[in-house]
């Protein structure tokens, strides 16, 4: 599955951030590298995730 800078993958609202997203160590993410990835990366994700739920349809789920 492709993830972009953003974290976003092929399915709207899905972000993949962190250890699943393999920042840019991709597997190589020992010690403290992969920490201020996630933090960067991780912020990007969040940041167009506020913008995907600004524009988002909701649907109610009723018990």
């Amino acid at each position: 599955m492709y993830i972009d800078t953003h974290g976003r993958t092929g399915v709207d609202g899905l972000y993949a951030i962190g250890e699943l997203s393999f920042n840019i160590e991709r597997a190589n993410r020992l010690g403290g590298n992969s920490t201020g990835a996630c933090m960067v990366f991780g912020k990007l994700a969040a940041a167009d995730c506020k913008i995907f739920l600004q524009t988002a349809d909701f649907h109610e789920i009723v018990k």
